[in-house]
């Protein structure tokens, strides 16, 4: 559904006035607000015209309008206008990336903090997974008969742990044998290099090898398994800015939100299907009033059923992803390089999805054209994404260059 000229900027005003009061948007202040010079009847008109349209809706009777899901989405698609990271914030973000000494995990953590400070939502950042991270070290440890703590520590720092089940009896200095067999052996290898080395070592000299290096090479093999992705860290920051935002008044929608946090498969679900290209996403979940249906189990929770974004600074060029069918040629002057997925999902009024009903994630890949790890926000619709986007952006960006030369191709 297209909008006129008249109803984009009234929409775009009362959006804005949305994300800064968090109160309904009366006919007075757009006018006071707008661009254009409408009486109050045309300005009233024009609300009515964009609620029945299902922009807009009224709380009471009495109120003026919020925006829905929908207009938000529209928000981002043509209307965001971004404000840019300064180049002295971006020197503060990279000063801070790059202090001496600091690991992978702690420059993640950095960022997430930095991310959730700048856009004062919460942050997430998903760590690179373990397969072409540089093995380090390895410790075992012994936890009862038969069953072994395998401890690897990958290059910047990055830990997997592992409880590892074997055969026969194994002693604490036999373990510590088989680690300082394995460190002088592999270290400096991707753990799917050092996979595939043991494999093949076991395979073609098992004959020849003495009984340390075998059950060494046999141990090894077990703790490094592909890695499950539930073992990828995730760097969550500014919980505690829900405390500020009206969505949350209501503990049980804290609760929700915060169960979601806690709960590592979800979020990792969550995180992998923002996880396209290498540009900033915009996922905006509907609201119950828009699709009270049930949640398709073989969809991810936001899917890429709105518009995507080419390259350009503006007049970009969409395509629209629905049902598999592209259709190419419409065109949104929106600056930047931002690509909207509308959600496919549709929350049920109860069950695992119903926390998602109203958030919007904003996310952007690190790593180049094969993304390590995720940067993203998660907070209500009713988010500042002239701000947030960008700062999502420079980010990701700037992991991208620090992390390029410490993981493999």
């Amino acid at each position: 559904m297209t909008l006129a000229k008249r109803e984009a900027d009234v929409l775009s005003t009362i959006i804005e006035s949305y994300i800064e009061t968090a109160l309904p948007v009366g006919s007075r202040t757009v006018a006071g607000a707008s661009r254009l010079r409408l009486s109050a009847a045309s300005m009233r008109n024009t609300m009515a015209d964009l609620t029945d349209k299902g922009y807009l809706e009224q709380p009471h009777t009495s109120a003026g309008r919020i925006p829905t899901a929908k207009a938000f989405r529209v928000y981002v698609d043509s209307l965001l206008r971004l404000r840019p990271i300064s180049r002295e914030e971006k020197g503060e973000i990279l000063s801070r990336l790059t202090q001496q000494g600091l690991e992978i995990s702690q420059m993640l953590q950095q960022a997430s903090a930095m991310v959730s400070s700048l856009s004062h939502q919460v942050a997430l950042v998903l760590a690179p997974g373990g397969n072409d991270v540089r093995w380090r070290r390895v410790d075992f440890a012994l936890l009862a008969d038969k069953l072994v703590l395998a401890v690897l520590v990958l290059d910047g720092g990055i830990v997997r742990n592992r409880v590892v089940p074997v055969e026969g009896h194994v002693t604490a200095d036999e373990l510590t044998s088989f680690a300082n067999y394995l460190n002088c052996h592999y270290t400096g290898l991707t753990l799917s290099e050092a996979r595939l080395r043991i494999l093949n070592e076991m395979h073609n000299a098992e004959a020849h090898l003495e009984q340390l290096c075998s059950r060494a090479l046999l141990l090894a093999r077990l703790a490094f398994s592909d890695q499950q992705e539930e073992e990828r860290q995730i760097f969550v920051d500014g919980t505690l800015t829900l405390l500020d935002k009206a969505e949350f008044t209501d503990s049980g929608r804290m609760r929700e939100l915060l169960a979601l946090l806690e709960e590592r498969s979800r979020l990792l679900r969550l995180l992998d299907s923002t996880m396209r290209g290498t540009d900033v996403s915009v996922s905006i979940a509907p609201s119950l009033a828009e699709n009270p249906g049930e949640v398709d189990p073989d969809q991810t929770l936001f899917d890429e059923t709105g518009a995507s974004y080419g390259k350009g600074r503006t007049g970009i060029s969409s395509r629209h992803l629905m049902a598999g069918t592209a259709r190419e040629g419409e065109r949104h002057a929106l600056p930047g390089r931002l690509t909207a997925y509308h959600a496919a999902v549709r929350p049920k009024e109860s069950g695992a999805d119903r926390e998602l009903v109203g958030l919007s994630v904003i996310s952007a890949p690190y790593g180049g054209d094969t993304p390590l790890g995720v940067v993203s926000v998660i907070g209500p619709l009713r988010m500042d994404y002239g701000t947030v986007v960008p700062v999502v952006d420079c980010i990701s960006k700037s992991l991208s260059t620090l992390l390029k030369d410490r993981f493999s191709a």
